[in-house]
């Protein structure tokens, strides 16, 4: 498994990369094959954060379980996104939805 620039430099842009300890990062290409065990922690930044950053991804920035659950209840990662995003104040929602392509 060869680390890459995308791929670091992805993770680095989570507000929370310096002080997250998580072995198995949502923003890591390679996260399904990381192991994190049940005594280490889990990632703490935010589902917003991770969607934001990791549209590239198999998972688009959340968990298996977490992109799973949404596919299941919402049949849709797009129909999630919008209603997701009904929560947040307009600009943020139009600059979300710009760079999801969602629009």
């Amino acid at each position: 498994m060869e680390e890459n620039t995308k791929n670091t430099q992805r993770m680095g842009r989570c507000p929370s990369f310096d002080t997250c300890s998580s072995p198995k990062c949502p923003l890591d290409e390679f996260t399904d094959t990381r192991i994190r065990y049940s005594d280490e922690p889990k990632c703490v930044a935010t589902k917003k954060t991770r969607l934001l950053l990791g549209q590239d991804l198999k998972y688009k920035g959340l968990t298996s379980q977490e992109y799973n659950a949404i596919i299941k209840h919402y049949g849709s990662l797009d129909v999630y996104l919008k209603r997701f995003l009904q929560k947040t104040p307009i600009r943020l929602k139009l600059k979300t939805l710009k760079r999801v392509g969602i629009r």
